[in-house]
């Protein structure tokens, strides 16, 4: 009579509970005196206790994090240590049992290892949690799964490595290397494709690449568990097919599976290829000249590495065939990839296609205002930035300037392109950021109705704040700045010559209260004016009158020296101009610029804000507004 099958067998998995239950004894032991017991040593505090206890829940716990990640790969190790040493092999397969059952049961075997655990300690956590009164104790139970999943997950992967590997350390090593690899692969080719393919950015892949690796996992949401039992249902799939054909004459070299030879030394290569490329790209100023070095020498090294490790011996230089054939492959692809073959590079949506255009540079981050809308929908200003993207991608002038241009179609589908790019396309680019439609998306000052504004403050770098809330003037001043930001200069928004922030503060319609913050430039005239007429401008603008003294010194000579303010008024120091008259303080404060990336030359100042109280501050002077009498004092210091 046939006996009955099963996919596991319940004599295996005693033994190995018997043979490795001290795994789990000790790993129940260390979870108790890291978790119950340190709430207990440390007293019933319900705020201490609750604490601790959330950050547990919360995966904020480092120490138990590692074990999380570390206990299931040693657990797979010991359950399949077996598979690397023949005699052992050839004792568990003369079993009369199938290799499905022996499989299974291992599994089992280890599952309940890993989360035995964590089960009695949830369950004693969740008593302490009753008597500290903490509010935690129903979220024990979403913990318990989610410390679950990723235990399972990092011991299915573990175990199939296992069985593709055939020596224990590599099977350590190999573990969180597989786990990191397709992660690792990813960052390497958006880095590379980044440098090879003009336009590329790493959002033409995938944004959100935390389930590449079950390492950098985030707690978050449903995805969370989905992530996990995907990569459990797979990885135990191949596990098991691999296991079935698994062959005892490669039981101990490094790769088990005979036809996964090719996949490992060609996946070595790969990545030694494209690390290569990334190290020697940034020692050496990167162009794309040293990535490709990089990448040639790290494809030599790769390769070779990997027959090494293959043959167990060092003379493998005799096998270039495989090499010499990979690089014909790669320099193909790469080839194509560089001459377009796709024609991403050149690909510029028609007009009418286009639903709109969200467009990002430089210039939007001087825009003082947490609420930017960066999308352009008239048909003006789609068609400004199709012949801006146009003429980029023709005239390929490479800078600093970052610009980024995303076409959102009427398909559903979306274009994505970043360029580094220099200054000479500012003319295509001011004519969009100087229309309404770029002012309104930009300014949330002019999304706001002035009734609903109760008052502004005006917040200095170095002086007290000036709040107004007088109604005539609140409106008055209202109206000035929004009549500035709509005539403001496309050169005047990258200068950025803020010498205030600006907090709007009102309540809308709903009755919900409203804060939008602006910036008080050089360039709003008649705002600057108005401030001045009212008064107000001489408590934004440092005064001659509030400055006891001022200290130049050359930039080069300030960072050169490392100047301190003990340096600059508690000793006399020859290469510093001391300045106490006010005409010439005026004439320093008159040309200071606010715009740090233009300055010249340092001045330092002590300000006088009462009887006192002195404060110490840095001013910048443009380079073309250095006053004459310390132009005279620089250059008579480099004559003697």
């Amino acid at each position: 009579m046939k006996s009955k099958t099963s996919f596991f067998s319940l004599t295996l998995y005693i033994n190995d509970l018997k043979k490795h239950g001290w795994f789990g004894i000790i790993y129940t032991l260390f979870l108790f005196f890291v978790m119950p017991l340190y709430i207990l040593l440390n007293g019933f505090s319900e705020n201490y206790s609750s604490y601790y206890i959330s950050n547990i829940l919360e995966f904020d716990t480092s120490i138990i994090n590692f074990t999380l990640l570390l206990l299931p790969v040693l657990v797979a190790i010991i359950l399949f240590r077996y598979l690397q040493v023949v005699k052992a092999y050839t004792t568990v397969h003369s079993y009369p049992y199938t290799r499905i059952q022996i499989f299974n049961s291992h599994i089992l075997a280890g599952m309940t290892l890993l989360i035995a655990p964590l089960l009695i300690n949830t369950l004693l956590l969740m008593g302490l949690s009753v008597i500290v009164n903490s509010p935690h104790h129903l979220k024990y139970i979403e913990w318990l799964l989610q410390s679950t999943l990723i235990s399972t997950t990092v011991f299915v992967i573990s175990s199939f490595i296992g069985v593709v590997v055939g020596i224990s350390f590599w099977h350590f090593v190999f573990s969180y290397i597989f786990m990191l690899l397709p992660y690792g692969i990813y960052i390497m080719a958006v880095t590379y494709l980044e440098q090879l393919v003009f336009g590329f950015t790493y959002q033409n892949m995938i944004r959100d690449y935390s389930f590449l690796s079950p390492l950098l996992l985030e707690v978050q949401d449903i995805r969370y568990y989905i992530t996990c039992l995907v990569y459990c249902i797979v990885f135990y799939g191949f596990a098991l097919y691999l296991y079935n054909r698994r062959n005892l004459e490669n039981a101990s070299k490094i790769i088990s599976i005979k036809h996964l030879n090719g996949v490992f030394k060609y996946g070595v290569t790969f990545c030694f290829m494209l690390l290569g490329g990334i190290i020697y790209n940034f020692r050496n100023n990167g162009t794309l000249t040293n990535f490709t070095i990089g990448a040639i020498i790290g494809t030599v090294i790769g390769y070779f590495a990997s027959e090494m490790l293959l043959q167990k011996r060092w003379r493998v230089f005799n096998k270039y065939k495989g090499l010499v054939v990979y690089a014909i492959v790669m320099g193909l692809v790469l080839l194509g990839i560089r001459f377009d073959i796709t024609g991403f590079e050149k690909r510029i949506p028609k007009v009418d296609d286009i639903e709109y255009v969200s467009l990002c540079t430089d210039a939007d981050y001087k825009i003082i205002n947490s609420e930017v809308d960066k999308s352009y929908k008239t048909e003006e200003n789609i068609i400004a930035i199709s012949n801006l993207h146009s003429k980029i991608v023709s005239d390929r002038n490479l800078g600093n300037n970052h610009i980024s241009i995303n076409y959102y179609l009427k398909n559903g589908k979306k274009i994505l392109r970043y360029y580094r790019v220099d200054t000479t396309y500012d003319t295509y680019l001011a004519p969009i950021y100087q229309s309404y439609e770029s002012r309104y998306n930009h300014y949330g000052l002019l999304r706001k109705n002035e009734e609903d504004i109760h008052n502004v403050v005006i917040e200095p770098d170095f002086l007290n704040n000036t709040v107004i809330k007088n109604p005539s003037d609140l409106n008055m001043f209202i109206h000035l700045i929004k009549k500035d930001i709509i005539n403001e200069s496309y050169n005047s928004i990258k200068l950025s010559n803020g010498i205030a922030s600006l907090r709007f503060n009102g309540t809308d319609n709903q009755g919900k209260n409203f804060t939008v913050n602006a910036e008080l430039k050089l360039s709003y005239e008649k705002s600057i004016q108005w401030l001045k007429d009212k008064g107000y401008y001489k408590d934004i603008v440092m005064q001659p009158e509030d400055v006891v003294k001022i200290a130049v010194v050359t930039e080069d000579d300030y960072y050169m020296n490392s100047y301190t303010e003990g340096t600059f008024f508690n000793t006399a120091q020859d290469d510093i101009l001391y300045i106490e008259d006010k005409g010439q303080i005026k004439e320093i404060l008159d040309n200071q610029s606010y715009n740090y990336n233009t300055h010249f030359r340092e001045i330092i100042i002590y300000v006088k804000h009462d009887k006192t109280t002195l404060q110490y501050i840095q001013v910048y002077v443009h380079k073309d507004k250095v006053p004459q009498f310390i132009t005279d004092f620089i250059r008579e210091r480099k004559i003697n």
